[in-house]
């Protein structure tokens, strides 16, 4: 990608995002009126400036596509609650601040994450002129639940590639032989470390061409991968400027000095607690980034701590968009002792599991206990149990799902009886409402 093509990308990458940039020159400049406001709300309780907000609230949720009604109006009430809860994580004279990184939240709907991978996909298209023989796709990462995995079958959709061509093998593993290329995906590249560790631990004997893809890159992270060589090429539907980080000298999100400087140690402040290591997201990429199936570690912990990823036990934090860090270690457990149609729908069943995204917690938990404590148990239980957690889960991640589906097509001789009780699940499916809820709740209790 040459310097011009560059400029490009940052030029619009700058009009995408809402970064909510006011361009009067006279807003937020009167630091004394706002530090008395903030001195009036402490004498407010949380809650009663939590309802003062409501209307800001709603209009955030607008901004991220949660309408009040239609599909959607579940997810909203949701996200709502969370909002609310983790507003009352900070106190009252800081509920101000924090609600100025809530608006300048970046969120990535998974329309506009299509846009993205097909105009990458047209680029590879370019690339390899259409020919995919002999090459191999990969996420980047050590596991398949690397955060790249959660677009493959997108990949694969729009590069009409067989699953062949996404091997689910370790490439130490797999035979390269006659491979020409290896193409690995990712969302978003931070400072580029992970990229050249995993490069120069894993890739580095491998002497066939390789190719790295993501949605997003920030510009010091691209422009060190160009330098280091580790891939032939790097190719990113959108750079990130430092103006697009959150507390750069020249950030357009806060762009006020003083603002800035005071909510950089807000967010410093609980970020000691949350992600000690990296108190302004990994490598202090001071992100604000939200994508639809997941939130980055490059983005402010303060935004996805939660106990169910990298935070720091011993704090409790509730996350406004959580990041969501798959349990490798739970999808191989006692797999070999079921009987094989039942390690055929389990193989499934736990990759939906882990990559789906934003499954009611409790309702995860009632399927992962379920299935501890039943592993031998026969196959018929099994699937009325899953039957159980399908119909009532909410948001199944449209990749996992796409998957599940392919799987089905492609594996209808060899299981029949998973195909029927998949479509009758997938037929029933409806948004999780606050009955069904409730509903898994009390499963949940009686446990």
């Amino acid at each position: 990608m040459n310097v011009e093509r560059d400029q490009i990308n940052i030029t619009n990458f700058k009009g995408s995002f809402n970064t909510g940039i006011n361009k009067n020159p006279n807003i937020d400049k009167n630091i004394e009126t706002d530090n008395s406001k903030r001195v009036l709300k402490s004498q407010l309780s949380v809650d009663e400036i939590i309802q003062e907000k409501n209307v800001e609230i709603e209009q955030i949720l607008n901004i991220w596509g949660l309408r009040p009604s239609g599909i959607s109006y579940g997810k909203r009430e949701e996200k709502k609650r969370d909002i609310e809860m983790w507003l009352r994580r900070f106190s009252p004279s800081e509920i101000d601040d924090a609600f100025l990184i809530l608006k300048k939240i970046q969120y990535h709907d998974s329309d506009r994450i299509g846009t993205y991978i097909k105009g990458l996909s047209n680029e590879l298209k370019n690339i390899f002129n259409n020919d995919f023989s002999d090459i191999l796709f990969y996420p980047l990462g050590e596991s398949p639940a690397s955060s790249g995995g959660n677009f493959l079958y997108s990949y694969r959709k729009e590069l009409g590639l067989p699953e062949s061509a996404f091997p689910n093998i370790p490439l130490n593993k797999i035979n390269l032989s006659g491979v020409k290329a290896i193409v690995f995906f990712d969302d978003i590249i931070g400072s580029g470390n992970q990229a050249v560790t995993f490069s120069k631990k894993h890739l580095h004997d491998i002497q066939i061409d390789k190719y790295y893809i993501a949605l997003l890159a920030f510009e010091k992270g691209y422009k060190r991968l160009d330098e280091e060589k580790c891939f032939k090429q790097v190719i990113v539907h959108e750079i990130i400027s430092e103006e697009l980080r959150a507390f750069s000298n020249n950030s357009l999100i806060f762009p006020d000095e003083d603002i800035r400087e005071r909510i950089k140690k807000l967010c410093e402040k609980y970020g000691k607690i949350l992600y000690p290591k990296n108190p302004l997201g990994y490598d202090n990429s001071q992100a604000l980034i939200v994508f639809h199936h997941n939130t980055p570690n490059n983005t402010l912990p303060i935004i996805w701590a939660s106990d169910r990823n990298e935070k720091k036990p011993g704090y409790v934090w509730y996350p406004v968009w959580e990041r969501i860090k798959s349990k490798e270690s739970y999808k191989h457990t006692q797999i070999n002792k079921s009987p094989a149609p039942l390690l055929i729908f389990k193989n499934v069943y736990n990759f939906a599991l882990n990559e789906m995204h934003l499954f009611n917690s409790e309702a995860k938990k009632f399927a992962e206990l379920w299935i501890e404590e039943n592993i031998d148990k026969d196959f018929e239980i099994f699937k009325e149990t899953y039957q159980f957690a399908l119909n009532e889960m909410h948001l199944f991640n449209s990749e996992a799902k796409k998957f599940a589906e392919l799987w089905i097509e492609e594996n209808i001789d060899k299981f029949e009886m998973f195909k029927e009780a998949y479509q009758f699940a997938l037929n029933e499916m409806h948004l999780f409402n606050s009955e069904a809820k409730k509903f898994a709740f009390e499963k949940i209790a009686n446990k």
